[in-house]
């Protein structure tokens, strides 16, 4: 049977007029007197190593980044990114006059303070013990924490880091040292945990919106405790840049939300255009989205970006853990659209709108090569047929079972090597 294939695009069957969970209330401008930066640019310093990999669920460089290209926007600022191997290197960069902000997660501290100005929370994290998912033995508290590094080795992490300072109030605490052992400034969050998940480090800390990003899409990972709650991220200021400041918190106050978890909102274009994101729940596959030679690629990653870009927001992708999440993303609010070849059944449209058709395709059986040859429908009849939950072809494919006699079964992931007959339903 020939199916068409979309997008889903943007909405949920009657949610034109819905509202988002928060109300998103107009900017305040500035005064027309008001500099806020040199020649109407805003240099932003981010920590951006050598390094490129897809953009994953809930990044939180990338939402930082999102509402720095907001702000701008909203004042009328060309916007310019100031890049820095080391974190180390990013308060220098402020201190000395080469950026006028840095966004890269940073942790409101009270030494920090001392040498610069910060914004209002962006959001609020813990603090998180990580260890491998297979680690049999790990510590479940702090106090767990001193024995451990006396027994086993050192905590893992950056140095300059907040967890530094955070292990450092510990130890005083606790009357006894916590060993720690220093490693690359270069790395990104995302290649420390997964240092840990491979073994190469044993225990280190990390922000919980960090580990959330990376168990989106891997499960090698897991937490051993939590070291410290509420803890204030913001945007890091010139200290004599005061206007700036004031700016960055008139903006804060009106158009973020300061909370942990991942937000759900169901509102339609205007808001979309408010908040200054699209967020599009894509499959990891050689068809959406995948990486090549380091960059992230794909069909439907490539007309998303193209509409995101028309609209003049930025694209943040969004990967299911599995293949049958895809749908329940976008009805819960998660995303915005999904930009994946989905097949347009009478049941989704039920659920979402879709897009004009992109094309035309059969719903196949296949089997092994070696096989007898099932060429008609009638020659199913005590067979098993296995497919992924929820898709399009195993509800075809059941109907047509009642009229054989033969049996469905779900299935996840399974796949053959060679597939040469075939059959339409």
């Amino acid at each position: 049977m020939k199916q068409f294939l979309g997008i889903v695009m943007a909405v949920l069957v009657g949610c034109a007029g819905a509202q988002s969970h928060r109300e998103y209330n107009p900017i305040t401008p500035p005064n027309k007197e008001t500099v806020l930066v040199k020649n109407n640019e805003l240099r932003v310093i981010i920590h951006a190593p050598n390094t490129s990999g897809l953009p994953r669920t809930g990044s939180p460089i990338d939402r930082e980044l999102s509402l720095i290209e907001l702000f701008a926007r909203s004042h009328k600022l060309t916007l310019k990114f100031v890049p820095v191997m080391h974190r180390s290197e990013l308060f220098d960069a402020l201190l000395n006059g080469h950026g006028d902000l840095i966004a890269a997660q940073l942790t409101h501290t009270a030494e920090r303070a001392k040498r610069m100005q910060f914004s209002a929370p962006i959001r609020y994290v813990s603090e998180q013990v990580v260890v491998a998912k297979n680690t049999k033995r790990f510590p479940k508290n702090s106090n767990e924490l001193a024995k451990h590094g006396r027994k086993q080795g050192a905590i893992w992490v950056q140095p300059g880091s907040s967890f530094v300072e955070t292990i450092q109030r510990l130890s005083a605490r606790l009357g006894q040292s916590i060993h720690v052992t220093h490693i690359d400034q270069s790395l990104t969050t995302d290649e420390l945990l997964y240092r840990v998940a491979s073994g190469q480090y044993a225990i280190s800390v990390a922000d919980s919106n960090s580990v959330e990003a990376y168990m989106s899409y891997r499960n090698d990972l897991k937490v051993a405790f939590t070291l410290k709650e509420q803890v204030p991220t913001a945007w890091a200021i010139h200290p004599q840049n005061t206007q700036l400041l004031t700016a960055i918190n008139r903006f804060i106050t009106y158009n973020v939300s300061p909370q942990r978890s991942a937000q759900i909102a169901l509102g339609d274009l205007p808001e979309i255009k408010k908040r200054g994101r699209l967020r599009v729940g894509m499959p990891n596959n050689a068809a959406s989205y995948f990486l090549h030679g380091g960059m992230p690629i794909g069909y439907q990653y490539r007309l998303a970006k193209r509409f995101a870009k028309e609209l003049g927001v930025r694209l943040e992708v969004i990967i299911p853990r599995r293949q049958m999440d895809l749908i329940a993303l976008l009805t819960s609010g998660h995303v915005d659209m999904l930009a994946a070849t989905l097949t347009i059944t009478p049941e989704r449209q039920k659920k979402m709108a879709f897009s004009d058709p992109l094309t035309v395709v059969d719903e196949v059986l296949v089997q092994r090569a070696n096989d007898p040859s099932i060429t008609r429908i009638e020659y199913l009849a005590g067979h098993q047929i296995q497919g992924n939950p929820g898709s399009s072809a195993v509800a075809q494919a059941r109907g047509g079972a009642g009229r054989v006699g033969d049996r469905i079964a779900d299935c996840h992931g399974q796949k053959w090597t060679t597939l040469h007959h075939r059959i339409r339903l």
